[in-house]
């Protein structure tokens, strides 16, 4: 991250956190971030300079929801974790999840009403008021689109249309497509069509 009139750009430390992946801003300037198979929300808090081995800039966010799907059956086709790549449009916040034996899907996410509080959860009220919101966000889970070997995810909205492009790879000889799913029709069709050579 970088200060209002820096120059440089500086580590953030992100506590509890294993590994950080993609993100992006909304239009208001919310920060929605992929992290530890889950979705998270939050904003970036500058701390004051207590020496030279200090952090100065600390990732503060909640884990809103968790949209992957794993079971033990030893009968079935695969499980679902989230991929590493994520986009914004509208009031959505679209992702992706890939399994080891089933076909990846897209999936898209409605956004809490308002920024996660952030302030931990010491009181049942606090720890209550967090699953509430995560149940919210969950239950507006819409599955979108399958595929093999999706990626590329981009999102934009255009007068109040939701535009999502990614693109289709396949496992054998038919070749690269690109795919656009509109709020609009709510289906995917195929844009590009790259062939692969013999």
């Amino acid at each position: 991250a970088r200060k209002p009139g820096g120059k440089s750009f500086e580590e953030v430390f992100g506590r509890r956190i294993d590994k950080i992946g993609e993100g992006a801003f909304t239009r208001d300037g919310r920060y929605f971030f992929l992290a530890d198979d889950m979705l998270w929300e939050g904003s970036f808090s500058y701390v004051p300079d207590s020496g030279p081995n200090s952090w100065s800039v600390s990732l503060v966010a909640e884990n809103i929801a968790s949209p992957g799907y794993c079971d033990s059956n030893i009968s079935n086709t695969g499980d679902y974790r989230m991929s590493d790549e994520m986009a914004i449009a509208g009031n959505y916040v679209y992702v992706m999840l890939g399994g080891r034996h089933g076909a990846d899907q897209i999936l898209r996410v409605t956004m809490p009403a308002k920024l996660p509080n952030c302030n931990g959860t010491d009181s049942d009220e606090a720890l209550e008021a967090h699953y509430a919101m995560q149940g919210k966000v969950m239950s507006s889970v819409k599955a979108l689109s399958s595929g093999s070997y999706i990626t590329s995810l981009a999102a934009t909205e255009v007068d109040s249309e939701e535009r999502v492009f990614y693109v289709e790879r396949s496992n054998g000889s038919g070749g690269t497509k690109m795919l656009l799913w509109t709020s609009k029709t709510q289906k995917a069709e195929v844009i590009g069509e790259f062939k692969t050579e013999p």
